[in-house]
């Protein structure tokens, strides 16, 4: 539990995770399971958390008023809410592999300007239902986030079921018709094949394939920025 700690990477023996008013943090390589939640950033921005392997928690990764942090190469699966974001902005969710939990993504409050790419969502929702991920309205229908970098957007499972004459445009992994989630909040990008992302245990990295896609993870995208690819 720190607070107004600033370039600092948390010890790989903690066992759980509040980032409270904290700058520059890194939270690697971490195993947290069946907690009541796993990672917590309130009021932290311009940190990072890579390569946490978050299961079986009420909260996988909770983003709380908090701004500017990258969330990269993470195992979040089998958890009540993947990701929670609630009141932040600026935040980049990308190469992560996003499965089995209740709600992949699961957005509450006010929040803008969330870029979210090149992540693997699979089988995630509520049983019955086809959604992934859960917005909640009361507070604008999650206006102002983007599902793509502008060429390359999210792996979603169903895709090719919900559309399954979609075609793949020029030989680019990326399908020609867009990935809905509500009426404002469109993968315009959808990627027809899953991106392949280091999986491990405990900060143990197993191989999963000969190529290994590089990421950059202090980058920052938002609605001008240059486009990136995966």
């Amino acid at each position: 539990y720190w607070v107004n700690r600033h370039s600092e990477i948390v010890p790989e023996n903690a066992c759980y995770v509040i980032l409270v008013n904290c700058n520059n943090v890194t939270v690697q390589n971490l195993n947290f399971t069946s907690n009541k939640e796993g990672i917590i950033l309130l009021g932290t921005k311009n940190s990072t958390v890579f390569r946490n392997w978050l299961s079986e928690n009420s909260i996988g990764l909770g983003i709380f008023h908090s701004d500017n942090n990258t969330v990269s190469e993470n195992i979040i699966k089998n958890n009540d809410a993947g990701i929670r974001i609630g009141d932040s902005k600026y935040n980049t969710i990308t190469f992560n592999n996003i499965t089995n939990n209740t709600w992949g993504i699961d957005f509450k409050g006010s929040q803008t300007n969330n870029t979210i790419y090149c992540n693997n969502f699979v089988e995630n929702g509520v049983s019955g239902t086809t959604l992934q991920v859960s917005i909640n309205k009361l507070y604008g229908a999650g206006l102002g986030n983007f599902w793509d970098n502008g060429t390359i957007g999210n792996y979603w499972s169903d895709y090719k079921t919900i559309h399954p004459d979609v075609k793949q445009i020029n030989g680019t992994k990326v399908g020609n018709i867009q990935f809905y989630i509500n009426e404002n909040n469109q993968d315009n990008y959808p990627l027809m094949e899953p991106i392949v992302i280091p999986e491990f245990s405990a900060g143990i990295l197993l191989l999963l394939a000969v190529t290994i896609i590089a990421l950059t993870t202090k980058s920052k995208l938002h609605k001008n920025a240059k486009p990136q690819t995966c």
